[in-house]
């Protein structure tokens, strides 16, 4: 058989002879099968190595195991074991658009070993196995920094797939022949550039609130936003720093919020603010809540603990600070349901106070991307539909410090249509770096990123947000908005130090929107009208690939209004000139920016793969000693 490989040996000596791993998830529901796993560069190429856990009731047993675009097996990448008690099998192998197993011709997994670690009172079994992020093979998935969607399948005692021959002989169908399968997302290639920066955090050792729902009852509505204000302890008159936080999500919610935010009042320190516990929206709100828009901390689904490194803090507290915060909770409620008692909120981690050395820097964070209003919208059947979300140089020229800000972490945004997103910094009209990227987005799994490597912004540059949405399953309009059922495309970018700068994010200019939906009434005869909504005339027209594709392009070069605000709400002075209008403003030509995929990591791609694509080199190590701060020159 010249794709069937096999060992009878328990252990072999590999490329890197790391035994212990540095990263390690469960891959199951049950908690028996169990990945482990390191990046190591050899020669100047970069290789995972993998060491899978899996408990079983008998031998043999059939183990496939990889990775898919969206965490089904249509398409997929895997690599497929038959253990037995003495021996390993094993074929490099893919799935095809209809989800069939076949063999990759070209197998690039290599030193495979098994070891049995015991076998009462269940089998344990441990495979160990390498393979290059990038391997240069169609057929392969290449390994990036973004979303990994892990699959996996079981198979044992099967009379019509006995062994592995027969998997490929006789038609098998992993999510539909498989004893058991399951889909795991995490983040393979993780940063490794903080950690000498970061120590090891130890929650036990630092001090902590929480700020949480008592006992809400949500609406019976699909979408529900809930803010709840807080005072802040007296010590806070103190500055403060926030070194961790991360969710309290009560048991009857989970899976119901989406995302929280924890935000800042930007009020007279002397003034205080009325109780509220309700809808964010409701007209009984106090109407100073709208003064609290600065971020404090932000979570949404799938994300763990976020940790700051150890020279960075979040400012909470000080002489000059407000001590009221508002938390915000949005709740994806899709079947409706009206008994649900919520105690959500957040646990923030914290040091400062008397005698205790703060930080060195304040971080802030900064929201970028697309306005929250229905003319960024997307148009039903599109397979692939991206928008740009801009924030332009006129805007980081006023707001940021003369020597710039240091991005260090991230976390991109969008509700259910998102398939990809990344975030390009351009300078003198050309993309310089990417930000961050995930093209493999899923909206189930936000984490807070820290960065690859960190990113100097300078005052003037221009940083572009970037989606790509996929809405075949839809028959109407998705509209830029608040709801799961509308969309979003925002990234929260974590910076220091400081700045005035709160949210920066685009929409298309009004007029050019206008005017479209008059030449859809005359050469399509949709039923648009000026004294329509936006949502109306959207609905109105005809959606063709050729009516999306005009909208699309019109998207991209028309003039575009946007948001350029500090954490009070108000406009950033100067960006906007004498009449302080958001409106009209051209979109300069920027070279080499994608609109289908985040363009490769030239750290993790092989130039085989490069060699492929249309992009420019990107200049990924470019203020790396942005890091350190001080040493910079003004």
């Amino acid at each position: 058989m010249k794709f069937l490989k096999f060992i009878t040996f328990l252990g072999v000596i590999g490329l890197f002879e790391a035994l212990n791993y540095k990263y390690s998830t469960i891959l199951d529901h049950d908690n028996k099968v169990r990945l482990e796993w390191n990046i190591e560069e050899f020669k100047t190429e970069k290789y995972i190595n993998f060491r899978l856990l899996v408990k079983t009731d008998q031998l043999p047993l059939i183990i496939g195991f990889g990775a898919s675009d969206r965490g089904g097996f249509i398409n997929a990448d895997l690599i497929v074991f038959d253990v037995r008690i003495d021996q390993i099998f094993y074929i490099d192998s893919y799935t095809n658009s209809k989800g069939l197993l076949k063999r990759d011709k070209i197998q690039n997994y290599f030193n495979i070993s098994k070891k049995i670690i015991k076998f009462e009172p269940q089998i344990e079994i441990e495979l160990k196995f390498e393979r290059k992020l990038d391997t240069c093979d169609p057929k392969d998935y290449l390994i990036e920094t973004g979303t990994v969607h892990l699959v996996h399948f079981l198979l044992k005692n099967n009379k019509l797939y006995p062994n592995l021959k027969s998997l490929y002989s006789n038609s098998f169908y992993p999510e539909k022949d498989a004893d058991s399968f399951d889909m795991k997302q995490t983040q393979l290639v993780k940063s490794t550039f903080f950690d000498d920066f970061t120590k090891k955090f130890n929650e036990k050792e630092t001090r902590f609130f929480d700020m949480r729902n008592t006992k809400v009852q949500l609406p019976n509505l699909e979408t529900t936003y809930w803010c709840k204000v807080f005072k802040l302890e007296e010590k806070f008159i103190n500055k403060h720093h926030i070194v961790a936080y991360e969710s309290l999500i009560s048991e009857t919610s989970k899976g119901i919020v989406h995302h929280m935010e924890l935000f800042h009042c930007i009020t007279d320190p002397s003034e205080d603010m009325k109780s509220y516990n309700g809808p964010c929206k409701s007209e009984e709100k106090p109407p100073g809540l709208t003064q609290c828009r600065k971020v404090v901390a932000a979570w949404a689904m799938g994300a763990g603990r976020f940790v700051y490194p150890d020279d960075v803090g979040g400012v909470i507290g000080g002489k000059d600070y407000s001590p009221y915060v508002v938390l915000e909770i949005h709740f994806d409620n899709p079947k409706m349901r009206s008994d649900i008692i919520d105690s959500s909120g957040m646990r923030i981690f914290y040091i400062g106070g008397p005698n205790e050395k703060l930080r060195t820097y304040d971080a802030g964070i900064m929201e970028v991307g697309l306005e929250y209003n229905s003319k960024n919208s997307i148009p039903p059947q599109s397979l692939s539909f991206h928008h740009h979300g801009y924030c332009l140089g006129t805007c980081t020229k006023y707001s940021l410090p003369k020597k710039g800000v240091t991005i260090f972490a991230s976390q991109l945004h969008t509700h259910l249509t998102g398939r990809k997103v990344w975030t390009s910094l351009v300078r003198n009209g050309k993309v310089i770096q990417i930000i961050n990227s995930d093209n493999h987005y899923d909206q189930m799994f936000q984490e807070i990123r820290l960065l690859q490597r960190p990113v100097r912004v300078k005052p003037g540059d221009t940083i572009i947000n970037t989606c790509v949405f996929e809405t075949m399953d839809r028959e109407n309009m998705t509209f830029g908005g608040y709801s799961i059922r509308d969309e979003m495309c925002v990234n929260y970018m974590h910076y220091y130090p400081i700045s005035n700068l709160e949210v920066c994010k685009s929409s298309i200019y009004d007029k050019v929107l206008d005017n479209f939906f008059a030449k859809m009434n005359f050469y399509d005869s949709a039923e648009t009208k000026s004294n329509n909504s936006i949502q109306k005339n959207f609905n109105s027209i005809r959606w063709t690939k050729l009516t999306s594709s005009i909208l699309s392009k019109l998207y991209d070069k028309s003039p575009i209004s946007f948001s350029c605000n500090s954490s009070d709400g108000e406009h950033i002075q100067n960006v906007y000139g004498k009449n302080d209008e958001k409106e009209f403003f051209e979109i300069p030509t920027f070279r080499n920016l994608k609109s289908t995929n985040a363009p490769l990591d030239p750290n993790i791609s092989s130039q085989c793969r490069r060699a492929h694509d249309d992009d420019e080199e990107y200049n990924y190590d470019e203020d790396l000693s942005s890091y350190d701060y001080e040493s910079e020159d003004a």
